[in-house]
């Protein structure tokens, strides 16, 4: 089953390791963006001395800018866009290896076998990569997003609050 699953990795599959790679980076991308717009808005307090520690992340973010929260909100947006939509390239790239092999068919058919074979692992690769991306992001990148998107509009809802008194 193994040599199946890896025998056309130096063929089209190869281009989906590839891709796997970029989206992997694309992932810490936007757990990195989405975690800095998180601890901004949510500044560690310090358990020893907690009044004084909540006292403190008040004042810091009453000086923190409305535009400085957009820009990280806007930069955590589009990681988080950048890595969802490479995502849903899997399956099709999968789809579009399956193609490409079956088209191989129509020039060759002495090989029927290696290209069948071609067809289903570029298939199954891009499933499985999709599959793992998706719970990474389910477990890990999505709810930190939509706490960052709630936090986010409640700091500047109090800020245009406090701005009208």
């Amino acid at each position: 089953m193994k040599d199946i699953l890896f025998m056309n990795i130096m063929g089209y599959d190869l281009i989906i390791f590839i891709f796997f790679g970029i989206t992997f980076i694309a992932s810490i991308v936007s757990l990195i963006l989405a975690g800095s717009l998180h601890r901004k808005l949510n500044p560690p307090v310090d358990s020893s001395n907690s009044e004084t520690s909540i006292k403190e992340i008040n004042r810091e973010l009453s000086e923190t800018k409305n535009n400085e929260i957009k820009d990280k909100r806007k930069k955590a947006v589009w990681g988080y866009s950048v890595f969802t939509n490479f995502i849903a390239i899997f399956p099709l790239l999968g789809i579009l290896g399956t193609v490409y092999s079956l088209l191989g068919l129509v020039s060759d058919s002495s090989n029927i076998t290696g290209n069948f074979y071609s067809a289903l692992t570029s298939t199954f690769w891009g499933i499985v990569f999709a599959i793992i991306f998706k719970l990474v992001d389910a477990f890990s990148i999505a709810p930190l997003m939509e706490e960052n998107e709630k936090d986010t509009e409640r700091f500047l809802n109090n800020k245009n609050e406090k701005a009208k008194k």
